[in-house]
């Protein structure tokens, strides 16, 4: 580059010429200068910085968050229990290598609440409970799964319910009014928990070729249309709720409809128990010619509705403490879908200590069948000292695909505290270690 001046036209002006290199440097210093912007930026917004200048600075964080993993994995591994290799339920922040190793219970059960879970396989021997069995002495009064040992279980003797119905026609509701429940008088003086009722609304088939009307039993628990159920209440001698629900139905339904209300507890192991019901046929009240209806009727044995069963297999490893459950299938479940006439099944499982869930999984959902086949394994750390008072509550679920949410079809509890079913299998699994029990249980909803 160099100056030039032009005497013909002016001697005071100066032209500078720009040779073929000076262009090339002009070019080669913007690309340079573009180069280190877009490092600047590379190096800001990309995690694996190759540049000295950020290098430190990454590294420090990087050994941070590693200290804090492995902080967090200690803690969890000495302060909580009933976790798996998948979720870990990390225990408080101060917990040492010396003393006695501490529970960190969560919440009771949320029947909604819990994460899908992948397989996981134990590969252990499997011995059928069925056909190899040591039995134990069978509890009193002939108790089943959903029932609990005499010391900790519940059953009604007496007790009444009050409640009203009633009809409106032009929006085609029926109302039911839960009053209250009163003179409720337990059986080897149980005491309630957390009592509510539920009422549930049955449709039954319609009779064809019948010249007189006939009430059949199995009517009453057959066809399930709605289910909703009140608050809970603290337990007294009178327990009030005063609560109504509108449930949508039309006026040609009422002569197939039963209204069916259940007495209900979930007790100190966070069990559903069913203590009494009452039911009323429709068909008989002629609900659409009068106001409303008041009853005071004494609450009965409940009916049990068949709703599956479950087959389940047990297994536990003394030397790395860990407890695993298989699911391995479920048979004739009730339909839930009315318009594939088949279930799509999901299992939730809480391992559960005094009340509360230590650990919540849950399988994959089998779409329309009502014999899913599972398969599915999943481990649970429990120490020696505490195998006999954890226990699982197990939830046979249908999923609702639109709604993406569970509706709970029944439920199976294993465990010493529970029947004798449950407790041989148990026993069983402790006395058979690094083998894997498995039995069938009845579903109760």
């Amino acid at each position: 580059m160099y100056i030039m001046t032009d005497p013909a036209t002016d001697p005071n002006i100066e032209y500078i010429v720009i040779t073929f290199w000076d262009k090339v440097a002009i070019v080669c210093g913007a690309a340079g200068l573009f180069f280190v912007l877009l490092t600047c930026m590379l190096c800001t917004l990309c995690p694996e910085c190759f540049c000295p200048c950020y290098a430190d600075k990454k590294n420090k964080k990087l050994r941070r968050d590693v200290t804090r993993a492995a902080s967090q994995r200690s803690t969890s591994s000495r302060g909580s229990y009933g976790s798996t290799e998948s979720d870990f339920v990390y225990g408080p922040s101060d917990v040492t290598d010396s003393g006695p190793i501490k529970w960190t219970p969560l919440d009771v059960i949320r029947e909604q609440a819990g994460d899908w879970s992948s397989d996981a396989s134990s590969g252990q021997d499997v011995i059928l409970l069925d056909k190899n069995k040591k039995r134990i002495a069978d509890l009193p009064n002939g108790v089943h799964n959903g029932d609990v040992n005499k010391h900790s279980g519940s059953s009604l003797q007496k007790g009444k319910i009050d409640f009203v119905l009633s009809y409106i026609l032009s929006d085609e509701k029926l109302i039911v009014k839960i009053i209250e429940v009163q003179d409720l008088q337990l059986a080897d003086g149980g005491e309630l928990a957390s009592p509510y009722v539920k009422i549930r609304i049955y449709r039954s088939p319609k009779a064809f070729f019948t010249f007189r009307e006939v009430v059949r039993a199995d009517a009453v628990i057959s066809n399930l249309e709605t289910e909703v159920r009140t608050r809970m209440k603290r337990p007294g001698d009178v327990m009030t709720y005063k609560e109504s629900f509108e449930i949508a139905l039309e006026a040609e339904a009422l002569r197939f409809t039963t209204v069916r209300l259940l007495l209900c507890d979930m007790d100190k192991l966070s069990r559903h128990v069913t203590l009494g019901e009452t039911s009323v046929i429709l068909k008989k009240e002629k609900l659409h010619t009068v106001h409303e209806l008041a009853y005071s009727k004494d609450l009965m044995t409940p009916v049990k509705e068949p709703v599956g069963r479950v087959t389940v297999g047990l297994s536990y490893l003394p030397t790395s403490e860990k407890l695993y459950l298989t699911l391995e299938c479920l048979q004739d479940l009730k339909i839930m879908d009315k318009v594939t006439g088949a279930t799509d099944a999901c299992v939730k499982i809480y391992l559960m200590y005094e009340g509360k869930q230590l650990k919540r999984v849950k399988t994959t959902v089998r779409a329309a069948s009502i014999n899913p086949v599972f398969h599915e394994s999943f481990s649970f750390d429990v120490p020696k000292s505490e195998i006999d008072n954890v226990y699982f509550s197990i939830l046979v679920c249908h999923y609702h695909a639109e709604q993406r949410g569970t509706k709970t079809i029944g439920r199976v509890y294993l465990g010493t505290n529970f029947g004798s079913e449950s407790r041989d299998l148990w026993s069983n699994m402790l006395q058979n270690p690094r083998k894997k029990i498995v039995k069938s249980f009845e579903i109760t909803n």
